[in-house]
């Protein structure tokens, strides 16, 4: 089964919109109809909320750069696809995947 990870831009939109581009994509993806899964940036972000609640509970920021560290990580070690929504290449965030993915050599989709 093959994992991918579907980037879209986050900053400066509203959850709906966010959520809204992953479900294209991943409407887009299970066309293909074999089995994989599927990793989001909304799922990530939850994790990272999770992980450092403590340190929300205690004062300490955390943000933009734990959700990219996580986000790169996952690109990483457990994907071998990454899935770009449109206006990809407007976003730091997923510029920044789109290098990782590239160094790593992972298979690269465009969802438009």
């Amino acid at each position: 089964m093959k994992t991918i990870y579907i980037s879209a831009a986050m900053t400066g939109r509203s959850d709906d919109d966010i959520a809204a581009d992953i479900a294209q994509a991943r409407w887009l993806l299970e066309q293909r109809r074999y089995p994989m899964r599927i990793i989001t940036p909304l799922e990530i972000k939850e994790m990272v909320d999770l992980k450092y609640k403590q340190y929300a509970e205690s004062g300490t920021e955390y943000g933009y750069e734990e959700y990219l560290c996580q986000d790169i990580y996952q690109i990483i070690k457990e994907c071998d696809a990454v899935c770009f929504c449109r206006g990809w290449q407007q976003s730091r965030g997923c510029r920044l995947e789109m290098a990782a993915a590239k160094i790593f050599e992972k298979a690269i989709i465009y969802c438009k």
